[in-house]
């Protein structure tokens, strides 16, 4: 499914993915209903900026892995987010500094693109940290809270600079 526009889910409405499907969004999403990923991949591809994920993004209705692969596009999500496995920002950039939405990603984060963090919400993730790209820190907090004994930071960045990071692994 390649929708070239926005994504709108009413109020009352379900929009349930295909099992491990995947599909792309060139506008911005607006959930009121319920979304179910079915442990798919949304990937958000557009090439301008000013797009906004709002409403119910986090729960039942949150991502599986959620992808931002638009060069010079900027997404901006306005409510709490989940991803319940892995965030990716191969282009452009997630700006969580706008609407300050707390973020928990259960698997990885991989940056190639850019990644805002929000100066008062927490960004959580649980697997590991990749940075290729861009991560600006917005004197933010970052927390490390494995799922396993450890993370991974890694990545070809020359700095991984963070303002406030916590991390949750015992003795690291």
């Amino acid at each position: 499914l390649d929708v070239n526009g926005n994504v709108t889910i009413a109020n009352g409405a379900t929009f349930t993915a295909s099992s491990g499907s995947s599909f792309t969004v060139g506008g911005s999403w607006a959930n009121s209903g319920t979304f179910t990923h079915n442990s798919g991949t949304v990937t958000f591809d557009s090439t301008s900026s000013g797009k906004t994920l709002s409403g119910t993004l986090n729960g039942t209705s949150g991502f599986y892995n959620l992808k931002f692969n638009g060069t010079n596009g900027v997404w901006a999500p306005s409510a709490s987010l989940l991803v319940n496995n892995d965030l990716t920002i191969d282009a452009g950039q997630l700006d969580l500094n706008t609407s300050d939405p707390a973020v928990t990603v259960t698997g990885n984060i991989t940056i190639t693109g850019t990644l805002t963090a929000s100066n008062s919400a927490a960004l959580t993730f649980k697997g590991n940290w990749t940075d290729n790209g861009t991560f600006t820190h917005s004197s933010g907090t970052v927390i490390a809270d494995p799922t396993g004994t450890s993370s991974t930071i890694s990545g070809t960045a020359s700095t991984k600079t963070f303002y406030s990071f916590t991390s949750s692994a015992a003795g690291k």
